[in-house]
């Protein structure tokens, strides 16, 4: 079975063919119309027939509160032309071939369970640290996207009086804050680089952010109470944040008496292929009812 996963981001698509394992990837520029984007697909979808490749499906991971029995995409995201439309029939009805969709963070979930780090799990909770924070929950190894769909919009939960989880646990707004101070262009890791070297204001937000980071993580796995909790997005590849938010978990445990609560946390085993191999894994859940 060949499955083209596509992965609509917010300034291109990523791609790549399912045969086995995730091969022939690829990465295009966003197409700034629907037609345009069915075009765009239409000749990744060429290409890989050219090379003698057999397309059986299309698996897409979207961003958005996706309502799989409307087969509609809701919310706020950066792509308006895949809302309120009926987006898997009208891509089945171009191409002539099946299509599945799932929001982006419950794909990566799903890449987790099903050959991940999580793959002998039956609960997980997954986080997604970047602009904001977003996350998906598995239950009895399924999704549970909620009445609303808002299932995993961790991001929306308050952690004081004063912000949300999206806004006092994010990495983009934090090195923002440090180059606002600064009068600076730094990224994200460089931020931690400049906190382990000594800076103090690096020192001080970095605290902060994992500090927050951890308080919601600690109250949804205290509420949960998940086999395991996996980090998702590019700063799960930075091991001085996870070893960080870790200890202020463990103060968090030890403080509370909810020293029993022992769940392992750990990066995602995709990286920035999770989404397209969370898709095929949800096409064929689909595809196999």
């Amino acid at each position: 079975m060949g499955i083209l996963a596509l992965d609509f981001g917010g300034t291109s698509i990523k791609y790549g063919l399912w045969k086995e394992e995730l091969i022939e990837q690829g990465v295009t520029p966003l197409p700034k119309t629907w037609e345009e984007a069915l075009k765009a697909i239409e000749k990744i979808l060429e290409r890989y027939r050219n090379d003698g490749y057999l397309i059986d499906g299309i698996a897409t991971s979207v961003p958005g509160a996706v309502s799989q029995e409307e087969d509609k995409i809701y919310g706020l995201t950066a792509i308006d032309y895949i809302h309120h439309r009926s987006f898997t029939q009208e891509l089945s009805d171009y191409f002539q071939l099946p299509v599945t969709m799932e929001n982006d963070a419950n794909c990566a979930a799903l890449s987790e369970i099903w050959k991940g780090h999580a793959d002998d799990a039956q609960s997980i909770l997954y986080f997604v640290f970047g602009t904001g924070v977003g996350g998906a929950i598995i239950q009895n190894r399924q999704i549970q996207a909620g009445k609303h769909q808002f299932g995993g919009e961790f991001g929306y939960m308050m952690l004081n009086e004063e912000g949300s989880f999206s806004e006092l646990a994010s990495i983009v707004r934090t090195t923002a804050l440090y180059n606002q101070r600064q009068n600076q262009s730094i990224d994200g890791q460089e931020l931690f680089v400049r906190a382990t070297n000594g800076d103090e204001l690096a020192k001080y937000l970095i605290t902060q952010f994992c500090r927050y980071s951890a308080r919601g993580i600690y109250n949804l796995m205290i509420s949960f109470d998940p086999d395991k909790i996996i980090i998702g997005g590019a700063i799960s590849s930075n091991s001085l944040f996870i070893k960080k938010m870790k200890e202020e978990i463990e103060c968090l445990r030890t403080r509370t008496g909810a020293q029993r609560v022992e769940t392992e946390i750990l990066p995602s085993k995709f990286g920035n292929n999770a989404n397209l191999v969370g898709a095929v894994y949800n096409f064929m859940i689909k595809k196999a009812k």
